[in-house]
């Protein structure tokens, strides 16, 4: 998410949709002089006054988009509001707008962030077989980045841009020597493509106790037709259970 300093403009819009936007509040900076970008997605707040008092009615934060022809501002997303928790609030005609990092960039790393995790069930690999490990639903997932997919056990991309991603699996094979790969799958303009991030030798034998292992940060630049699977190979060793912990997905650049 990118941030701007010192931009926060009037607007004599009424109403709870689009705002056209004015002059900048004295001593701040136009949006356009602050360096916003047209078309640039910005995390904003907001205050409308009472137009005899001059005293504020309300307040907002969200995620809008600012479009230089015309200098206005959509409303796309509300945070907060003090009309409800995802509304927007009715606009007097006396209000400032202004940018700036909100409460859930902060506790998101400051960056869109999603998280999906396991159902109870897991997947049983057998000798010289592969398979995909089940997701769940998102456990929290605020700028619906991705969507969840039942039937394939799949994370759909909804947002292009720069990803990171992150999974955490579980898997057992009875004490048996296990010769194979678990690791990060995606379909990305039609190109298969794998993050491999562990392959064991046939000696290996992995303890009847659960084995949790994590995949590290695998970074990608993602559109909005691919799709992120977990997936386990086996080559010459016994079957292997896995199952799926969570997985992170973190948006660092939204493509424009």
């Amino acid at each position: 998410m990118t941030y701007k300093n010192l931009a926060r403009m009037y607007t004599t819009t009424t109403g709870t949709g689009i705002v056209t936007l004015t002059t900048a509040v004295p001593g701040c900076k136009t949006f356009d002089d602050a360096g916003c970008s047209d078309s640039g997605e910005y995390e904003y707040g907001l205050i409308t006054y009472d137009l005899i008092t001059h005293r504020p009615t309300g307040s907002e934060c969200g995620l809008g988009k600012y479009i230089a022809s015309g200098t206005t501002f959509q409303r796309n997303t509300i945070y907060n509001s003090t009309d409800s928790d995802d509304s927007a609030i009715d606009l007097t005609g006396l209000t400032e707008i202004y940018l700036g990092p909100t409460a859930l960039s902060y506790n998101a790393g400051f960056n869109p962030f999603a998280q999906y995790k396991s159902p109870v069930d897991e997947v049983t690999i057998l000798n010289t077989a592969a398979g995909t490990v089940p997701i769940d639903s998102a456990t929290f997932d605020d700028y619906a980045l991705g969507t969840f997919v039942d039937s394939d056990d799949k994370i759909t991309i909804n947002d292009a841009g720069w990803y990171s991603i992150f999974a955490s699996v579980g898997h057992y094979s009875n004490g048996s020597d296990y010769n194979g790969k678990i690791y990060i799958g995606f379909i990305n303009g039609g190109l298969v493509n794998t993050g491999e991030i562990r392959t064991y030798a046939t000696a290996q034998v992995i303890n009847s106790d659960e084995t949790i292992i994590s995949i590290p940060m695998y970074h990608a630049t993602l559109d909005d037709t691919s799709f992120i699977q977990i997936g386990i190979t086996n080559n010459t060793g016994q079957s292997i259970q896995g199952y799926l912990n969570h997985i992170a997905l973190i948006r660092w650049k939204k493509d424009s």
